[in-house]
């Protein structure tokens, strides 16, 4: 396909209401990031991906939700403990042991289809 001069080819535009769908759907989002932040929840996307963890805060087109460490760490909320020279971690001692062993997922605004508060 050749394109003559600097004539530039649309290849995508969204539909008139898509545009102020998303910046609905953001604005809510931000909402409940402010209201529901440090709360436990439960989010499915649009690919069917769930993610549990607690709601850190919104920004921009992202919603970040703390998650439990892949490695080590409490493997999904004290379920497994990690061990400190071979004895088992102190636990309350020296820090709030949560916030170092897990970490912060950004996840798309709109690709949140649901969420779903835990522990209410």
């Amino acid at each position: 396909m050749s394109l003559s001069g600097n004539q530039n080819q649309v290849i995508y535009q969204a539909g008139p209401n898509v545009a102020q769908t998303i910046r609905d759907s953001r604005h809510q989002l931000h909402k409940i990031g402010r209201d529901y932040k440090n709360r436990h929840v439960r989010i499915q996307t649009i690919d069917g991906m769930i993610y549990e963890g607690m709601i850190s805060h919104a920004e921009g087109p992202f919603l970040f939700i703390i998650v439990a460490s892949p490695q080590g760490g409490h493997g999904g909320y004290g379920q497994h403990h990690q061990t400190y020279g071979g004895y088992p971690q102190p636990r309350g001692l020296l820090y709030n042991q949560y916030y170092y062993n897990n970490v912060i997922l950004p996840l798309v605004l709109y690709e949140l289809l649901v969420i779903t508060l835990l522990y209410t």
